[in-house]
């Protein structure tokens, strides 16, 4: 999707929603947004953010987000920084609500990292692999398809939302530090996240 983050809905870009819900929150020093792209910069400027020019790696078709975190890291952290909470524009539902939530677990929890989360929709012993053949086979292996709902352990799916992560902690594990991170769990309209442009119009049907 082309500009993907300056699409808007009901008026609003997904930037200016992603810097309101940072707003909201009333837990951040410093509200930035990295970028390639000038005209995104100079809008969050307007909003009350800084901008950070994204290097011309970290914004290839195959950088990363780890890439763009490295690169914010590698060139504005001339302040004291001690924790990031990465949000994405794609999550134009997520609350300031839920933002400082994951700020307090995150302090309550001794610093630990801590990452937005959904139920998962999809059990994984309910999944097959298509083989070459074209036959099926069960995902995992000895695992029955018939298991109930209830029965199943607790699967929960990142949902690209909210990450909080101190970033000795990021530069430690080279990347987003996952393990033995805590999950913040939110509902499904908070976690939807826009990829698509078919995302875009449901998000939108949605709010209105």
């Amino acid at each position: 999707m082309p500009e993907k983050n300056m699409q808007e809905i009901l008026g609003k870009t997904l930037v200016r929603m992603a810097i309101e819900s940072a707003q909201e929150s009333k837990v951040f020093d410093e509200i930035w947004v990295s970028s390639d792209d000038d005209t995104t910069l100079q809008h969050s400027l307007t909003l009350g953010a800084r901008a950070h020019l994204r290097s011309a790696a970290a914004s290839s078709d195959v950088a990363t987000a780890n890439d763009a975190v490295f690169d914010f890291l590698n060139s504005e952290t001339k302040s004291p920084l001690t924790t990031l909470c990465y949000l994405q524009p794609t999550s134009p539902l997520r609350t300031g609500e839920s933002i400082r939530a994951s700020i307090e677990l995150h302090r309550a929890r001794n610093f630990s990292p801590v990452i937005g989360v959904k139920y998962a929709t999809e059990l994984p012993e309910k999944l097959f692999i298509r083989l070459k053949n074209g036959t099926l086979r069960s995902f995992l292996s000895g695992k029955t398809q018939n298991t109930n709902r209830q029965e199943a352990p607790e699967y929960l799916y990142p949902n690209g939302s909210i990450y909080v992560f101190r970033i000795q902690d990021f530069n430690a594990a080279d990347g987003f530090p996952l393990t033995s991170a805590v999950p913040l769990l939110m509902n499904q309209l908070e976690s939807l996240d826009i990829d698509t442009n078919e995302d875009l119009v449901f998000a939108r049907k949605l709010m209105q």
